[in-house]
Protein backbone atom coordinates (compact mmCIF):
# COMPACT_ATOMS: atom_id res chain seq x y z
CA UNK A 1 0.00 0.00 0.00
CA UNK A 2 1.72 3.02 -0.88
CA UNK A 3 2.06 5.45 2.08
CA UNK A 4 0.06 8.70 2.38
CA UNK A 5 2.31 11.87 1.37
CA UNK A 6 2.98 14.29 4.73
CA UNK A 7 2.32 18.01 3.22
CA UNK A 8 4.73 20.49 3.57
CA UNK A 9 3.52 22.17 5.96
CA UNK A 10 2.63 19.52 8.17
CA UNK A 11 6.61 18.38 7.91
CA UNK A 12 8.53 18.95 11.60
CA UNK A 13 11.02 21.55 10.15
CA UNK A 14 7.94 23.94 8.78
CA UNK A 15 6.31 23.82 11.67
CA UNK A 16 9.14 23.94 14.16
CA UNK A 17 10.26 26.80 11.90
CA UNK A 18 7.25 28.70 12.67
CA UNK A 19 7.48 27.62 16.64
CA UNK A 20 10.88 29.21 16.64
CA UNK A 21 9.35 32.59 15.54
CA UNK A 22 6.99 32.24 17.75
CA UNK A 23 9.70 32.11 20.26
CA UNK A 24 11.57 34.75 18.77
CA UNK A 25 8.66 37.23 18.74
CA UNK A 26 8.16 36.75 22.66
CA UNK A 27 11.96 37.27 23.91
CA UNK A 28 11.58 40.42 20.94
CA UNK A 29 9.13 42.36 22.81
CA UNK A 30 10.68 41.25 25.88
CA UNK A 31 14.01 42.79 25.15
CA UNK A 32 13.13 45.72 23.62
CA UNK A 33 10.13 46.75 25.18
CA UNK A 34 10.30 46.81 28.71
CA UNK A 35 9.51 42.53 29.50
CA UNK A 36 6.33 42.23 27.56
CA UNK A 37 5.37 39.49 26.06
CA UNK A 38 3.75 39.12 22.90
CA UNK A 39 2.03 35.51 23.22
CA UNK A 40 1.50 35.22 26.99
CA UNK A 41 -2.48 36.10 27.20
CA UNK A 42 -3.36 33.53 29.33
CA UNK A 43 -1.15 35.72 31.93
CA UNK A 44 -3.41 38.93 30.50
CA UNK A 45 -6.58 37.18 30.90
CA UNK A 46 -5.38 36.69 34.77
CA UNK A 47 -4.73 40.06 34.79
CA UNK A 48 -7.26 41.15 33.32
CA UNK A 49 -9.26 39.46 35.83
CA UNK A 50 -7.78 40.49 38.50
CA UNK A 51 -7.86 43.91 37.36
CA UNK A 52 -11.85 43.82 37.40
CA UNK A 53 -12.23 42.16 40.48
CA UNK A 54 -10.25 45.11 41.84
CA UNK A 55 -11.48 47.70 40.29
CA UNK A 56 -8.09 48.82 38.84
CA UNK A 57 -10.18 50.18 35.04
CA UNK A 58 -6.77 51.24 33.73
CA UNK A 59 -4.98 48.47 34.71
CA UNK A 60 -7.74 46.36 32.78
CA UNK A 61 -7.31 48.42 29.61
CA UNK A 62 -3.97 47.14 29.35
CA UNK A 63 -4.46 43.67 29.55
CA UNK A 64 -7.30 43.94 27.49
CA UNK A 65 -5.69 45.50 24.66
CA UNK A 66 -3.44 42.87 24.12
CA UNK A 67 -5.85 40.42 24.09
CA UNK A 68 -8.41 42.49 21.62
CA UNK A 69 -5.52 42.32 19.36
CA UNK A 70 -4.88 38.72 19.30
CA UNK A 71 -8.60 38.46 18.60
CA UNK A 72 -8.41 40.50 15.68
CA UNK A 73 -5.36 38.98 14.45
CA UNK A 74 -7.03 35.93 14.35
CA UNK A 75 -9.75 36.75 12.30
CA UNK A 76 -7.50 38.72 9.96
CA UNK A 77 -6.57 35.21 9.11
CA UNK A 78 -9.22 33.91 9.13
CA UNK A 79 -10.43 36.52 6.66
CA UNK A 80 -7.12 35.75 4.36
CA UNK A 81 -8.06 32.04 4.61
CA UNK A 82 -11.52 32.47 3.49
CA UNK A 83 -10.43 34.70 0.48
CA UNK A 84 -7.89 33.17 -0.95
CA UNK A 85 -7.83 28.72 0.40
CA UNK A 86 -9.43 27.95 -2.99
CA UNK A 87 -5.90 29.01 -4.13
CA UNK A 88 -3.37 26.08 -4.12
CA UNK A 89 -0.72 28.36 -2.73
CA UNK A 90 -2.66 30.41 -0.51
CA UNK A 91 -0.45 29.80 2.02
CA UNK A 92 2.26 31.54 0.46
CA UNK A 93 -0.06 34.80 0.57
CA UNK A 94 -0.52 34.23 4.07
CA UNK A 95 3.50 33.81 4.45
CA UNK A 96 4.40 37.28 2.63
CA UNK A 97 1.84 38.86 4.55
CA UNK A 98 3.24 37.53 7.95
CA UNK A 99 6.64 38.90 6.84
CA UNK A 100 5.59 42.20 6.17
CA UNK A 101 3.37 42.66 9.17
CA UNK A 102 7.08 41.30 10.95
CA UNK A 103 9.08 44.03 8.41
CA UNK A 104 6.95 46.95 9.79
CA UNK A 105 7.12 46.25 13.14
CA UNK A 106 10.82 46.67 13.02
CA UNK A 107 10.94 49.59 11.14
CA UNK A 108 8.81 51.12 14.31
CA UNK A 109 11.40 53.40 16.10
CA UNK A 110 12.32 52.76 19.65
CA UNK A 111 10.51 56.27 20.21
CA UNK A 112 7.13 54.72 19.74
CA UNK A 113 4.77 53.85 22.66
CA UNK A 114 5.54 50.01 24.05
CA UNK A 115 1.96 49.40 23.53
CA UNK A 116 1.33 50.06 20.34
CA UNK A 117 4.47 47.93 18.95
CA UNK A 118 3.31 45.02 22.12
CA UNK A 119 0.31 45.13 20.42
CA UNK A 120 1.05 44.58 17.14
CA UNK A 121 2.47 41.84 17.76
CA UNK A 122 -0.27 40.39 19.66
CA UNK A 123 -2.16 40.56 16.29
CA UNK A 124 0.67 38.93 15.01
CA UNK A 125 0.41 36.14 17.23
CA UNK A 126 -3.17 35.34 16.79
CA UNK A 127 -2.63 35.51 13.12
CA UNK A 128 0.05 32.67 13.10
CA UNK A 129 -1.95 30.87 15.38
CA UNK A 130 -4.94 31.14 13.18
CA UNK A 131 -3.27 29.68 10.13
CA UNK A 132 -1.00 27.49 10.97
CA UNK A 133 -2.21 24.90 13.64
CA UNK A 134 -1.24 21.03 12.24
CA UNK A 135 0.90 18.77 12.39
CA UNK A 136 1.25 15.80 10.27
CA UNK A 137 0.40 14.15 13.96
CA UNK A 138 -2.41 16.70 14.85
CA UNK A 139 -3.29 20.12 16.20
CA UNK A 140 -0.51 22.09 16.88
CA UNK A 141 0.19 25.86 18.35
CA UNK A 142 3.42 27.72 17.06
CA UNK A 143 2.43 30.57 19.79
CA UNK A 144 1.30 28.77 22.56
CA UNK A 145 3.03 25.94 24.69
CA UNK A 146 0.78 24.53 27.29
CA UNK A 147 -1.13 22.31 24.38
CA UNK A 148 2.02 21.10 23.03
CA UNK A 149 3.44 20.09 26.15
CA UNK A 150 0.18 18.03 26.94
CA UNK A 151 0.93 16.78 23.49
CA UNK A 152 4.54 15.28 24.14
CA UNK A 153 3.38 13.65 27.57
CA UNK A 154 0.18 11.82 25.17
CA UNK A 155 3.24 10.85 23.30
CA UNK A 156 5.69 9.93 26.18
CA UNK A 157 3.11 7.62 27.03
CA UNK A 158 2.23 6.39 24.04
CA UNK A 159 6.24 5.35 23.77
CA UNK A 160 6.77 3.80 26.75
CA UNK A 161 3.09 1.81 26.34
CA UNK A 162 3.82 0.84 22.59
CA UNK A 163 7.48 0.53 23.01
CA UNK A 164 7.51 0.75 19.05
CA UNK A 165 10.50 2.47 17.02
CA UNK A 166 7.36 4.67 15.65
CA UNK A 167 6.10 5.92 18.93
CA UNK A 168 9.37 6.93 19.81
CA UNK A 169 10.31 8.76 16.63
CA UNK A 170 6.89 10.87 16.74
CA UNK A 171 7.63 11.46 20.79
CA UNK A 172 11.34 12.97 19.60
CA UNK A 173 10.24 14.39 16.70
CA UNK A 174 7.14 16.15 18.14
CA UNK A 175 9.08 16.78 21.15
CA UNK A 176 12.05 18.73 19.29
CA UNK A 177 9.56 21.11 17.37
CA UNK A 178 7.93 21.73 20.90
CA UNK A 179 11.35 23.01 22.00
CA UNK A 180 12.21 24.78 19.21
CA UNK A 181 10.35 27.63 20.67
CA UNK A 182 12.69 27.89 23.40
CA UNK A 183 15.49 27.67 20.69
CA UNK A 184 13.72 30.90 19.21
CA UNK A 185 13.36 32.65 22.48
CA UNK A 186 17.38 32.09 23.08
CA UNK A 187 18.03 33.22 19.57
CA UNK A 188 15.72 36.21 19.70
CA UNK A 189 17.43 37.20 23.06
CA UNK A 190 21.09 37.80 21.35
CA UNK A 191 19.59 39.06 18.21
CA UNK A 192 17.29 41.41 20.12
CA UNK A 193 20.41 42.93 22.19
CA UNK A 194 22.51 43.00 19.20
CA UNK A 195 19.85 44.82 16.57
CA UNK A 196 17.55 45.95 19.33
CA UNK A 197 14.12 47.23 17.37
CA UNK A 198 15.29 46.12 14.45
CA UNK A 199 15.60 42.75 15.34
CA UNK A 200 12.71 41.91 14.30
CA UNK A 201 13.25 42.39 10.70
CA UNK A 202 15.77 39.01 10.97
CA UNK A 203 13.23 37.03 11.86
CA UNK A 204 10.69 38.60 8.86
CA UNK A 205 12.90 36.14 7.28
CA UNK A 206 11.78 32.60 8.48
CA UNK A 207 8.05 33.39 6.40
CA UNK A 208 9.89 34.23 3.28
CA UNK A 209 11.86 31.06 3.31
CA UNK A 210 8.80 29.30 4.10
CA UNK A 211 7.12 30.87 1.55
CA UNK A 212 9.95 29.87 -0.91
CA UNK A 213 10.16 26.54 0.20
CA UNK A 214 5.69 25.95 -0.33
CA UNK A 215 6.51 27.21 -3.93
CA UNK A 216 9.35 24.84 -4.73
CA UNK A 217 7.33 21.57 -3.36
CA UNK A 218 4.28 22.70 -5.39
CA UNK A 219 6.20 22.79 -8.42
CA UNK A 220 8.10 19.42 -8.04
CA UNK A 221 4.48 17.79 -7.27
CA UNK A 222 3.30 19.78 -10.68
CA UNK A 223 6.45 18.14 -12.01
CA UNK A 224 5.79 14.24 -10.67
Amino acid sequence: MESKKIALTERPLYVGSLTFLGGFCNAYTFVTRDGAMSNMHTGNMSRLGISLANGEWAAAGKYFLPILACVLGAAAGEALKAKHSKEKNWRVTALVVLAVMLAVAGLLPASVPNIIVTNTMSFVTGYLFTLFRTTQWGAFSATVCTGNLRSVGQYLFGALNERTSAAWTRLTVFSAVTFAFVAGVIVGVHVSNALATFAIIVAAAIPVALAVAVIKDSRRAQKV
